[in-house]
């Protein structure tokens, strides 16, 4: 299941986010899947993010502060 592709921003750096839940057979667990690609001058660099579905909402929080303290160096 797609959550939906949006656009955002990153510290002025165009960037395009989605998420995926699928279900993972080895581990018998559904599993939140979350995207993000950030269109810099001259790159583009993707991020994803994976947990167990059950916990996703306690690693949100973490995973938005990683993916908006995206610095190119």
């Amino acid at each position: 299941m797609i959550l939906g592709i949006v656009e955002i921003n990153i510290n002025n750096n165009k960037a395009f986010e989605y998420s995926v839940i699928y279900y993972d057979k080895e581990y018998g667990k559904d599993f939140f899947c979350n995207v993000v690609w950030i269109e810099t001058a001259t790159n583009i660099y993707i991020i994803n993010f994976e947990v167990v579905n059950d916990n996703a909402d306690e690693y949100k929080d973490i995973f938005n502060n990683i993916k908006y303290s995206f610095v190119e160096l």
